[in-house]
């Protein structure tokens, strides 16, 4: 009876021994598969930002403006708009169902912290917008009535504190989210990528609009207000 116990014991620790390995190779092929799915995701969230800063670009304007004069200057900016978010679903669903590794999940009681400050950021967004012209933002105003004569330059409200509110809001919504994996890792690196070489290429633009943009530059940071 002994011996048929150690029989079965060790005809158990084979049968183990037999599926370590592939135990080991399910790991390292996940384990490179969210990797790979890191990078595909972090690829296509980059194409979507290239599509939408050349859109948003001078030349893509002009263009449109040679071309579809009436397009231009009632439809430009609600296109715009409404392409940005349609065009975003793709990179959405491909960080949903590729395969992803578990980075971290913030826990209670902390993360009804983090849901508050993301819902404060999301409300002082559309706050921001009132201040620059909710309608024209959005492009309802273009569609309505053509294009607007020039704004001003806005240094008023959350713009006091920072140059680009809307997208130092929009960082820590991004960087807020209670779930990490791998893949909304991928499209939260190229995001804020996207944002710092953005808000560069918008200040320059800004600069030849406006002539004061140089002394608001000086006085006020970019992203993150100082702290006094």
């Amino acid at each position: 009876m002994l011996d048929y116990h150690n029989r079965v014991h060790d005809d158990c620790e084979g049968v183990s021994s037999l599926h370590k390995p592939g135990r080991l190779s399910h790991t390292i092929y996940n384990y490179f598969m969210a990797w790979f799915s890191f990078i595909t995701v972090l690829i296509t969230t980059g194409v979507y930002c290239g599509v939408h800063s050349w859109m948003a670009s001078n030349q893509a304007k002009l263009w449109t403006g040679v071309h579809w004069p009436k397009f231009h200057q009632h439809f430009y900016r609600l296109f715009f708009n409404i392409f940005a978010v349609f065009s975003f679903i793709p990179v959405i669903f491909l960080a949903w169902k590729l395969e992803s590794m578990a980075l971290y999940t913030i826990r209670n009681p902390w993360v009804y912290l983090t849901i508050a400050i993301q819902l404060g950021a999301s409300i002082a967004i559309v706050l921001v917008v009132g201040d620059t012209g909710g309608s024209s933002f959005i492009g309802l105003s273009q569609l309505m009535n053509g294009p607007e004569k020039k704004r001003g330059l806005v240094t008023s409200g959350l713009y006091r504190f920072v140059r680009h509110p809307l997208y130092a809001l929009g960082l820590v919504i991004l960087w807020l989210i209670p779930v990490m994996n791998t893949n909304i890792l991928a499209i939260n690196l190229g995001l804020t990528i996207y944002i710092f070489i953005g808000a560069k290429l918008e200040e320059a633009k800004l600069r030849l609009e406006y002539p004061e943009y140089n002394e608001y530059q000086k006085k006020v940071p970019m992203l993150f207000p100082r702290i006094k």
